[in-house]
């Protein structure tokens, strides 16, 4: 098994990157980087957790009225109400260089999908910030289990080449 595969989060700008020591290995970053990121949006919105697993802070009681006058649950803070934050999550950067490649991952201020553009659309790394302040965490952090399995299913790859 390769061990020389690394899964970091850069704290600047709530962006997180993961390299891997192969530069020809871009392509497959990108493959994972959008299935870690599903990863991370279904722990989220269907479980309630952050990276670090623990459940999320309750919606407070002004806002759970205002999801309940919108007909949106309350049961589980699922940091989704019109879905701008989750559309705008997706790749930022991703570069091969001597010994490496790397993806990052962040919140973006495009909507992937709807082509118009509001002012809020803008506001999502604010939005993401406020979060963080609340939780004391990046919601859109990978756990480690999510990190894991990116690492084990990268390993598989780079194991199949060796085998060719």
């Amino acid at each position: 098994m390769i061990q020389n595969i690394n899964c970091t989060v850069t704290p600047i700008s709530y962006e997180q990157t993961f390299s891997a020591v192969r530069s020809d290995l871009l392509p497959e970053l990108r493959i994972l980087a959008g299935a870690l990121m599903g990863m991370i949006k279904e722990r989220v919105v269907t479980k309630g957790q952050k990276g670090s697993m623990q459940a999320t802070t309750p919606y407070s009681d002004s806002w759970s009225k205002v999801r309940t006058k919108h007909g949106l649950q309350t049961g589980i803070k699922t940091f989704k109400f019109s879905g701008q934050m989750w559309n705008s999550f997706d790749i930022v950067g991703e570069r091969s260089f001597e010994g490496g490649a790397e993806v990052s991952m962040c919140v973006t201020g495009e909507n992937k999908d709807s082509d118009r553009t509001t002012p809020r659309m803008k506001q999502n790394l604010s939005i993401l910030e406020g979060h963080y302040d609340r939780e004391g965490e990046n919601i859109l952090e990978f756990s480690e289990d999510e990190g894991d399995k990116i690492v084990e299913k990268l390993s598989e790859w780079i194991n199949m080449e060796f085998e060719k």
